[in-house]
């Protein structure tokens, strides 16, 4: 007695549960070795800024295709992944993703040479006069001077470099730019999709057959075959009309169909059930438009 639930099933699933629990648990440990690794790196003394800002960003991309295959196989394995997307994940998740990136790369980037350019190393020069202490402020930022006797002074300054404030004023520029674009991107193309498929639903809805009347609206029981006409909109896809009551049809007969108008003739019997029919049209396959109670067989 197996209680309506399948063994063999909840084995399968039992097995993918694991499967997921144990790639969820490894990734997170490969994710978590990566950063204290980087962490490491980092804390060396023999690595310069200039080699810092690429690693950063090589081990931030790392991380996040790490993160991105440990999502799309937690997807696949709960049977939410899309097949016909890249990398089985939901539409517009890889633009988001690309979008998400270029703004941390933006970030982490302006933040590094804003810090180059505003804290660069710091010099001392001794024995400066108040004279050369003047004119050095018009060159430098003069951070401390410290007063050594005799009318000199201990000066701690930055030098500026116009030409490396310039790269990075230009590079800020440049990556702006870049966000700019790929976020407009994104959004534009997220708007474009949501608007091509309005159009198809628009479109869908708009060629629905709707019927709004036909003509005459009864006959009588066991009379001879009745000429009818069915007017309404989009019905030149219509290619069967038939009367429906409590599962019984009357015998009709199609005749010409146009956007607008739909000829038929409807035949009654002598032991045709008296009362009020559904009008029901079809393309042959499925069910188009009803109208209930739109016809009567009176006595």
């Amino acid at each position: 007695m197996t209680n309506g639930t399948d063994v063999r099933w909840w084995h399968k699933s039992c097995d993918s549960q694991l499967t997921l629990a144990f790639l969820t648990i490894g990734g997170g440990l490969l994710i978590a070795g990566f950063l204290a690794g980087a962490m490491w790196i980092f804390h060396q003394g023999n690595i310069g800024p200039e080699l810092k800002l690429p690693l950063v960003v090589i081990f931030g991309v790392v991380i996040l295709l790490m993160v991105i295959g440990l999502l799309t196989f937690s997807f696949s394995q709960l049977s939410l992944a899309s097949s016909g997307q890249a990398l089985g994940l939901p539409d517009g998740s890889v633009r988001a993703i690309i979008a998400l990136m270029l703004l941390v790369l933006f970030t982490i980037v302006g933040i590094f040479l804003y810090n180059s350019v505003a804290n660069g190393p710091l010099q001392s020069v001794q024995k400066v006069s108040e004279a050369q202490l003047t004119e050095m402020r018009k060159q430098v930022v003069v951070v401390l001077t410290l007063p050594d006797g005799a009318g000199a002074s201990t000066v701690y300054f930055r030098p500026s470099s116009p030409a490396g404030e310039d790269i990075a004023k230009q590079l800020i520029t440049l990556l702006g730019t870049l966000v700019t674009a790929v976020a407009s991107f994104y959004f534009g193309s997220a708007a474009v999709s949501s608007a091509h498929e309005a159009i198809l639903k628009a479109s869908t809805v708009a060629s629905v057959p709707i019927i709004s009347g036909l003509t005459p609206a009864s006959a009588k029981k066991g009379a001879p075959p009745t000429p009818l006409k069915i007017f309404g909109v989009n019905l030149g896809r219509v290619t069967n009309v038939s009367f429906v009551r409590n599962g019984k049809t009357l015998d009709t007969t199609l005749g010409v169909v146009s956007e607008t108008e739909i000829a038929c003739t409807v035949a009654t019997k002598p032991d045709t059930e008296v009362g009020k029919y559904d009008l029901v049209l079809s393309d042959g396959s499925k069910e188009l438009a009803r109208k209930p109670q739109a016809f009567e067989i009176v006595l």
